[in-house]
């Protein structure tokens, strides 16, 4: 799609998330469409580590850092996904717009993983034992 003119508009838009997670080879293989450009297309690589994206790429790009979402904005794109979170819980999905500090794909992942509500009762279950005190738990071996 990278070689063609643009079926609509002046130009092609390709954006390719999780650009930090390409192996190798198809890192190179982008490399290529990058270096020998089609004048009306444009490339968006996307990552949450842009150390991690291959330093041949970076080379040639622009970064631009976007900052986090505040938790209404959060809120707004995970209303746009009610299918997907029927069966979620409201406390669960506030509990999830909180600890995704700003990122929305955060936020669905710990709204729908199911391994969060044991990691929070656990989380809960160690704080009060900190409350506490409870010796047997953290006072180590005697």
């Amino acid at each position: 799609e990278s070689m063609h003119a643009p079926y609509e508009g002046r130009a092609h838009l390709i954006v390719l998330p999780h650009a930090d997670r390409l192996g190798p080879a198809a890192a190179n293989a982008l490399l290529k469409a990058i270096e020998e450009p089609n004048p009306a297309v444009y490339w968006m690589l996307l990552s949450e580590s842009p150390r991690a994206v291959l330093p041949t790429l970076r080379s040639r790009s622009f970064e631009y850092e976007l900052g986090s979402l505040t938790q209404a904005e959060v809120a707004q794109v995970l209303s746009r996904h009610q299918e997907r979170l029927a069966e979620v819980d409201p406390d669960r999905l506030e509990l999830a717009i909180t600890l995704a500090e700003g990122s929305a794909g955060r936020a669905m992942d710990l709204a729908v993983d199911a391994s969060v509500p044991a990691l929070i009762k656990f989380t809960g279950a160690c704080l009060d034992a900190i409350k506490r005190g409870s010796k047997p738990i953290f006072s180590g071996p005697k």
